[in-house]
């Protein structure tokens, strides 16, 4: 294939410093007008590709590099970005096949071993997702990601030991990346040593105050290790990072209410309001009402959660409760044993 002639080369090495330089808008245009020029040449269909995942065009990213792969059959670079383009439209199985390819056609490309080893976890095989990223580990031995990914999946996978070992790599290539320290926690929690565990969640938070699901695990671990008001203090953090994950509203009332503190009913309404079709969440309102002797309240949002799911023992049986509790006790009977027939049948 013969390189784009001027003033064609000229477009396209303007669209190159562009890409370098992050200006990907500007890019994608100069590279829009060189594929007027050289609709078949596959660097220019490789280029615009890369620039239209970047922008979130995953579609568009895809057809380009097809079109590339038309005139490169045989390229694994070329395999490899369709395997990112089809990852970022979430098309995992297509994105682990462009993978392969790949690494039939190549297999010392570190960018294929390694993209091939996430797609394969995000997917569930942990097993070949090892064998993948130890392959990306050995061909970049220098190259952290790969190794955090590595231990991140081991630990996945029930080998937390090696996990472990496999992210102290990471650390020492990249110290500071919060991201490391978080998968470290993880490492240590799934080895029971809660107190690294919680270090290493705090240190998360510290390298990035804003990264929620760190804040999330610090609450979890020291609600484990009794530490009430930690715990407390670090779900409200979380939730004020991220309101809309409705676990860590539900871990922060029962930690309250294990501190003895009562009951904060505060951000369940906020919850419902995002997700008034959960029935979960009813019931779980429906509990902490409860509590706090609200009973007509907790029966109301019952209702509303046996509505919801009508075949739910769960529902059910917290309805009978707050039935009990408002001395309504043949109703409360009646709800137990539809509730007990319900949990027979499901276990039929």
């Amino acid at each position: 294939m013969k390189s784009p002639a001027p003033p064609t080369a000229a477009l396209l090495s303007a669209a190159a410093q562009r890409l370098r330089a992050g200006q990907l808008r500007e890019a994608d245009a100069l590279l829009k007008a060189v594929l007027k020029q050289a609709p078949r040449d596959p660097d220019v269909l490789t280029m615009a590709s890369s620039v239209a995942r970047q922008l979130g065009r995953a579609d568009d990213a895809a057809d380009l590099i097809r079109r590339a792969i038309k005139q490169r059959p045989n390229h694994a670079p070329s395999y490899n970005s369709l395997g990112a383009a089809l990852r970022a439209k979430r098309d995992l199985v297509g994105a682990r096949a462009a993978f392969e390819r790949a690494a039939a056609l190549e297999p010392d490309l570190f960018d294929t071993a390694y993209n091939l080893g996430l797609v394969l976890d995000a997917l569930g095989d942990h097993t070949n997702a090892v064998s993948a990223l130890k392959r990306a580990s050995a061909l970049a031995p220098q190259r952290a990601e790969a190794h955090e990914a590595l231990g991140s999946v081991l630990v996945q996978a029930g080998d937390p030991e090696a996990g472990l070992d496999a992210l102290r790599k990471a650390e020492q290539l990249r110290p500071g990346s919060p991201s490391i320290a978080h998968n470290l926690g993880l490492a240590y929690e799934a080895l029971g040593d809660d107190q690294r565990a919680l270090e290493a969640f705090i240190q998360a938070t510290q390298r990035a105050p804003g990264q929620a699901v760190s804040w999330s695990a610090v609450g979890n671990v020291s609600r484990r290790l009794g530490a009430y008001e930690d715990a407390i203090a670090a779900y409200r953090r979380a939730i004020e990072l991220a309101p809309q994950t409705l676990k860590w509203h539900q871990a922060l009332h029962e930690t309250i209410w294990q501190a003895g503190q009562g009951v904060d009913l505060s951000s369940f309404p906020y919850a419902i309001q995002r997700l008034p079709q959960d029935a979960g969440l009813r019931r779980g309102f429906a509990l902490h009402l409860n509590k706090v002797r609200s009973h007509q309240e907790a029966e109301e949002q019952a209702r509303i959660a046996l509505a919801l799911a009508p075949e739910s023992a769960e529902s059910l049986d917290v309805l009978a409760q707050t039935l009990v509790d408002q001395k309504r006790h043949e109703e409360a009977v009646t709800s137990f044993q539809k509730a007990a027939a319900l949990a027979r049948n499901d276990m039929a």
